[in-house]
């Protein structure tokens, strides 16, 4: 690891990878998805009546609760981990609880239980799966955690963590025009 204190925006970390040799700036990169995949599917006129949403909440149809969260993947050769930005359905109650917490600390608020509404091609397990989630900071997103046992693809990935090889081959899958 070293830091490139030249960069225009501040020091970053790079690192030299185990796997592919290169030296890759803030490894692991973060996936994010836009929206959930039902809203993301949507023509601009039926969204445009459909859908009330920003960056981390989303209505679809006036019954559909939606929040953005961070589910984190240990990488294990390196005190990283990767970051994948993913929509989760919840409950009403659970939807107007975040709200009610959005510009405070929820951290010590208990988790609740959301279903992820975004498809990983690297995943194929992910989708529907269902996680905990747990409120951040003022200034952070839910963070996502599977429970201890379920044997969802992601589920293993996040409670063993994967290798360079392993996230390589899963950013492949996932942006292969960034990842060849």
């Amino acid at each position: 690891w070293h830091f490139d204190h030249g960069h225009p925006l501040g020091p970053i970390m790079r690192s030299i990878c185990s796997h592919c040799g290169e030296t890759h700036a803030e490894w692991p990169p973060d996936l994010g998805f836009q929206r959930p995949d039902e809203v993301w599917v949507l023509d601009e006129d039926a969204a445009t009546s459909r859908v009330k949403a920003n960056n981390d909440l989303c209505i679809l149809d006036e019954r559909r609760h939606f929040i953005r969260g961070i589910l984190f993947v240990p990488v294990r050769n390196i005190d990283e981990s990767w970051g994948i930005g993913l929509w989760v359905e919840v409950e009403k109650l659970h939807f107007d609880r975040y709200c009610d917490h959005y510009d405070e600390d929820g951290t010590s608020e208990p988790r609740f239980p959301g279903s992820i509404a975004n498809a990983l091609r690297a995943f194929p397990g992910a989708l529907g799966a269902t996680v905990e989630i747990q409120l951040g900071s003022s200034t952070e997103r839910p963070s996502l955690w599977f429970c201890e046992g379920s044997s969802v693809d992601l589920a293993v990935a996040q409670i063993g963590g994967l290798d360079d090889a392993q996230l390589h081959a899963a950013l492949r899958i996932e942006q292969p025009h960034r990842y060849p």
